[in-house]
């Protein structure tokens, strides 16, 4: 999944989801300006690529369930992490790109 957080852009806020799995291998790319997140629906190792040296201190991340962007997720009660269980709300988020 990737959201538009560019708010200069018409689409701010959308979002496109996709299913990648071992039978179809397929890479995703997420451009600049956009958060991303993943649901494993089963047991899976998830790799991922920046394009940058990654900076803990510059991590940040949105609320998974957001009714502002009204992801649709794969699966209807996920595990979450506790830090993307408190991540604040799109609406809550000052410092985006642009």
């Amino acid at each position: 999944m990737a959201v538009n957080l560019r708010r200069s852009s018409a689409h701010f806020a959308r979002w496109v989801g996709i299913e990648l799995s071992s039978e179809r291998p397929t890479q995703l790319w997420i451009p600049p300006g956009f958060a991303h997140g993943f649901c494993a629906l089963r047991d899976a190792d998830v790799l991922y690529k920046c394009t940058e040296a990654y900076v803990a201190s510059c991590d940040r991340a949105l609320r998974w369930n957001d009714p502002d962007l009204a992801i649709r997720w794969s699966i209807e009660r996920p595990l979450v992490s506790p830090k993307d269980e408190r991540a604040p709300f799109l609406r809550d988020v000052r410092d985006l790109l642009d």
